[in-house]
């Protein structure tokens, strides 16, 4: 399912996150999260505008190790698990101090 994620902009055919601050492992998991299919690691690197490919998939990797994601390394595809999904709705929800 598809939801609005107040950090991603969307475009045609690419998407933004709008906090520049953010590490690269949330706006891997916003990105996905933004979309309602699998999300092609060639669309997740062109969006993060990452310069370093081997750290990206590092950190996908990572991702994938702590089963936020399911990365499927054969089609090139990734999806957020149940695990991540809660991780994004952290993610949004207002700090607490």
């Amino acid at each position: 399912m598809e939801r609005g994620i107040p950090f991603v902009w969307k475009g045609a055919d690419s998407r933004r996150i709008l906090n520049p601050n953010l590490s690269l492992k949330n706006q891997i998991l916003l990105l996905i999260a933004s979309c309602s299919t699998k999300v092609a690691v060639d669309d997740l690197i062109r969006w993060t505008e990452v310069k370093n490919k081997t750290y990206f998939k590092k950190t996908l990797q990572n991702l994938h190790c702590d089963r936020l994601v399911e990365l499927n390394e054969q089609t090139g595809e990734v999806e957020l698990l149940p695990p991540g999904d809660k991780f994004v709705l952290d993610i949004l929800s207002p700090r607490t101090s």
